[in-house]
């Protein structure tokens, strides 16, 4: 015979509001004909939550507006973690300002570590996309104020073979868009907003600008004032603009074993370029012992650049660096194409060889 269940009212000294009936207990009350044994099932009325935490291994505990929950340290209890979720932003270690911030406590090597061993495909130990339609998107930001000696906000090391990049931006879209953006603006040490170092292999690259104007031969050119550059030929206005850079010219007068003999147009050249003279020197690859002091002189278009103490070498010295009288110049302006010629007015004991000129100034 199947089982029968029979409800009545029930009354009992625990009957109360918000009370549930809860099955306690089976017992064999007796015998059912030649049917065999059956059973009377108790119920009582009882709170249920009470009823379960005495009866299973409940999880308790209680937690903080928006922290998200964890267990604590004996497994059994709910509290609060590090991480807070309000809906929109997401902080761990911090209340958010921002989708998703993270603040880090000391000691730590890394703020965030990305490891991957994938073999195949594209392994990315952190991947930053933006696609936001503002002026500025970021895919990842790394940002340092530390005045430590090296304080890096983003750092890409890589190491193995095949393609293998340390740190890869890629940008495509809208008003700006940057690859790779480094700022550093600490005040000791070492500050890099990029730092790229490669080598071994046969194609390395510290820095690769890809834009469709690269080419052989061309330089980067600055072309607005917020430091945008791109791949560019060198052109007249280009030149111009090497105004007031240092610049040197460099010439032998003599071989190097021939003694030195006076007389004029020791050799004679057209200058490249304008250039304002700042200081000229001479020097030998043999010093001459004694006699008259070693003297030059320098003529633009056949008339001397000075107005006293020509270009002199002392006895026994191989430079005019050295020497107690040094020229002064009154001449400093050297146009393009001026014919430059070198004189040697007068020499000691004979035995001074390699004669060498310098002139030093900038572009003009």
């Amino acid at each position: 015979m199947g089982e029968q269940l029979k409800v009545q009212t029930l009354y009992d000294v625990a009957e109360e509001d918000g009370k549930n009936l809860v099955w306690t207990d089976v017992y064999v009350s007796g015998t059912e004909g030649a049917s065999g044994v059956y059973a009377t099932r108790r119920m009582t009325w009882t709170q249920l939550l009470a009823y379960v935490n005495s009866n299973i291994s409940a999880i308790v505990g209680s937690g903080t507006l928006n922290y998200v929950p964890r267990f604590t340290p004996d497994g059994a209890t709910i509290g609060n973690s590090t991480i807070q979720d309000d809906g929109t932003t997401i902080g761990i270690g911090v209340t958010p300002s921002s989708i998703v911030q993270m603040k880090v406590s000391s000691g730590l090597e890394y703020a965030i570590q990305g490891t991957t061993n994938k073999a195949t495909g594209s392994p990315n130990g952190v991947l930053g996309t933006a696609t936001g339609a503002s002026d500025s998107s970021y895919g990842v930001v790394g940002q340092s104020s530390n005045t430590n000696v090296l304080s890096v906000g983003v750092y890409g090391y890589a190491s193995a073979t095949n393609d293998n990049y340390g740190l890869q931006g890629v940008s495509t879209g809208g008003t700006l868009n940057v690859g790779t953006l480094g700022s550093a603006t600490g005040v000791t040490g070492v500050n890099v907003g990029l730092y790229g170092e490669a080598s071994n292999g046969s194609s390395n690259f510290c820095a690769k600008l890809v834009d469709g104007t690269e080419g052989m031969g061309k330089f980067l050119n600055c072309y607005d004032n917020n430091g945008y550059a791109h791949w560019a030929d060198i052109t007249a206005s280009d030149i111009s603009s090497f105004v007031g850079l240092p610049c040197e010219i460099q010439l032998a007068v003599s071989d190097e074993t021939t003694a030195l003999t006076t007389g004029t147009g020791k050799i004679t050249f057209r200058m490249p370029y304008a250039m304002t003279l700042t200081e000229v020197r001479a020097s030998l690859t043999t010093a001459q012992a004694s006699g008259g002091i070693l003297t030059v002189d320098i003529n633009k278009n056949g008339s001397t650049i000075f107005i006293a103490n020509w270009l002199t070498i002392d006895n026994g010295e191989k430079t005019s660096v050295t020497a107690l009288d040094q020229p002064i110049i009154n001449v400093s302006s050297l146009a393009d194409d001026d014919e430059i010629t070198i004189d040697i007015d007068q020499i000691g004991s004979g035995d001074a060889t390699g004669l060498k000129i310098l002139l030093k100034g900038t572009r003009a």
